[in-house]
């Protein structure tokens, strides 16, 4: 599986479902959430056809533009808020589960 993974963050494991790793639980909560809505878009687009990937200048492109720790703490701290102001994340965990770095 690790193999199979390589330098990826994610794998689909037939019959089992998805296994996630990440560099920290912030990036791994975005990872997970990313997965989960990339895999319902890629259901829905193939259901109007063959979806068209993304060409490797247009992924190296992103590669280089995306702020991938940036991004992930941006997330955590929205996923955070929500889940506090439902009443999910108590007050106090709250504040200790914020990153410290900036977004």
């Amino acid at each position: 599986m690790v193999k199979t993974m390589g330098d990826n963050n994610a794998v689909l494991l037939r019959a089992h479902g998805a296994v996630i790793g990440s560099e920290s639980i912030p990036a791994l909560m975005v990872d997970a959430v990313h997965f989960d809505e990339n895999a319902k878009a890629l259901y829905d687009a193939s259901r109007l056809g063959t979806p068209t990937p993304l060409t490797k200048k247009e992924s190296d492109e992103f590669a280089a533009n995306f702020k991938r720790t940036n991004h992930s703490v941006k997330l955590w701290r929205y996923y955070l808020s929500r889940g506090h102001e439902a009443g999910v994340i108590p007050d106090d965990w709250a504040e200790s589960l914020a990153p410290k770095e900036r977004a």
